[in-house]
């Protein structure tokens, strides 16, 4: 009994020699797809070029801290929630200036001032202006963020937001994970031209990617620990600090030769 191969004419074992080439191709071009510490495409080639990755990362503890606040009210007339609100935000600034914030590193972020209206059965009727002022403050000794948080709550705010902790100055950072990723680069590349059986010629490109690892988190709303409406004594805010993982990450483009 002839066995499957015997069947088989000429013409159709060679497709099938060609089919299995060609998937075997596929597949260890999904296989080199998948590693994005290099990469290497049909394009590149033909232009003797290969773009190689390179990365740098470093776990940073934050020094400086920030957070917003809001004050608002409403009133018949503009002057009366006006001065209300002037009224408790300097209580507030005077407080954050008590606990040694500088003037400098508390602003206001947003003042508005608006109509609002009641609608019964399709019919609007005026019910106040409401006025409201937010202000970003940045706290240095991060070992007072708590206290700070706790006494704004006393004084009276009507919200208080966007907490989050980075680092005030991070160029010098950036500088030194730019130089380390490039370093990494030219690792690679020496290593995958060995590999691959070429030489390494000029570079041709370089391109860095935007830092997308360091995006502080946000504490939105935040309510602070026993806090309770028209409250007198609070409980301390627990604020965990955590740390910043900065990254560097660059793509070099070397020419390459036999």
């Amino acid at each position: 009994m002839k066995n499957i191969k015997e069947c088989l004419e000429p013409r159709y074992q060679s497709t099938i020699k060609f089919v299995i080439i060609i998937i075997l191709a596929l597949v260890l071009i999904g296989v080199l797809a998948k590693d994005k510490s290099y990469n290497i495409n049909l394009s590149e080639l033909k232009d003797n070029t290969i773009r190689i990755k390179g990365e740098a990362e470093k776990i940073v503890a934050p020094d400086v801290a920030s957070v917003s606040f809001e004050i608002t009210r409403k009133s018949k007339s503009t002057k009366d929630a006006t001065e209300y609100v002037n009224k408790r935000i300097k209580q507030l600034t005077d407080m954050l200036s008590y606990e040694g914030i500088n003037q400098k590193d508390f602003k206001t972020a947003s003042y508005n001032v608006h109509p609002e209206y009641n609608y019964t059965k399709g019919k609007r009727t005026f019910s106040g202006y409401r006025v409201s002022q937010r202000i970003d403050v940045k706290i240095r000794d991060l070992d007072n963020v708590s206290t700070i948080l706790t006494k704004i709550n006393q004084v009276g705010v009507d919200n208080v937001s966007r907490l989050k902790f980075f680092i005030d100055d991070d160029k010098e950072i950036k500088e030194e994970l730019r130089k380390k990723a490039i370093e990494n680069s030219k690792q690679k590349a020496e290593k995958i031209a060995k590999d691959l059986g070429v030489k390494l010629d000029e570079i041709v490109g370089f391109s860095e990617e935007a830092n997308r690892d360091y995006e502080p988190r946000y504490l939105s709303n935040m309510k602070l620990a026993g806090a309770k409406e028209d409250a007198v004594e609070l409980n301390q805010a627990v604020i965990p600090v955590g740390s910043n993982k900065i990254t560097s990450t660059i793509y070099i483009t070397y020419k390459i030769s036999n």
